[in-house]
């Protein structure tokens, strides 16, 4: 999991798909249901200060659209998807590039996450046992009033 190999502009080339959302933020979508990615979005949110950042379900027809066009599952995701300029990262490679988005302090925890010995199998070890983990949810979380323009599907 890391940078996918697209061009440049490849969100340029699915019209219907970006002109739903703003380019200039970066657009994180995530499972709903899980508890661990959904409280993730949430405490991300909250600590988007400059409000950098948009946030899409994947339950939801826009994230099932993306995660499609970007050759992921639409269903029983594996990872989470970041878009930032045009590019799209998943894994500990789109935590990065969110968490880069957040206030200086943050960005020493984005550096761990580019530079974790087996980043790729560790990711895929919490992504296959998230639930068994921290659970899961049986709707997607309800976001509060004051971040809901922050989230967009």
């Amino acid at each position: 999991m890391a940078k996918l190999n697209l061009p440049k502009n490849h969100l340029d080339e699915c019209d219907q798909i970006s002109d739903t959302f703003p380019k200039d933020k970066l657009i994180f979508v995530y499972d709903g249901v899980c508890v661990l990615c959904s409280g993730g979005a949430h405490m991300v949110a909250k600590r988007d200060k400059k409000n950098k950042i948009r946030f899409i379900s994947g339950q939801s027809g826009l994230g099932k659209a993306l995660f499609e066009h970007y050759g992921m599952p639409s269903t029983n995701f594996s990872a989470q998807l970041v878009l930032l300029n045009g590019e799209a990262f998943t894994g500990f490679d789109a935590l990065a590039k969110t968490v880069e988005q957040l206030p200086f302090g943050w960005l020493h925890i984005a550096r761990l996450f580019q530079y974790l010995p087996f980043k790729g199998r560790l990711y895929s070890l919490i992504a296959r046992n998230r639930f068994r983990f921290f659970g899961r949810r049986n709707s997607c979380m309800i976001v509060p009033k004051e971040l809901a323009n922050r989230f967009l599907a």
